[in-house]
């Protein structure tokens, strides 16, 4: 899973917007904002991380318990869910 072309993360003022370069003119078009999660999802996704590896992440970023695992893997899979409905996420 990767970003697709023209999708960024950009951070403006403390938060954090995903932006799609608008094809064939000099601007841009905000999309949505992101959680600090769901910035730290989409710079894992930009480095080219899978979904295994994001969980993995979360967990011990969040000391998560084991029983919170199964949760945190739906948000994730949620998360990338709305990416690829927006057209920012490819295979």
């Amino acid at each position: 899973m990767k970003i697709k072309a023209g999708y960024e993360c950009r951070r403006m003022g403390g938060h954090s917007m995903v932006v799609r370069q608008v094809q064939g003119e000099e601007k841009t078009e905000i999309l949505f904002a992101l959680n600090e999660t769901g910035a730290y999802l989409w710079d894992g996704l930009s480095k080219g991380k899978n979904k295994k590896e994001l969980l993995d992440e979360l967990m011990v970023e969040y000391e998560a318990r084991p029983e919170e695992k199964n949760l945190i893997n739906q948000d994730i899979q949620e998360f990338m869910e709305q990416l690829r409905m927006m057209g920012a996420l490819e295979d």
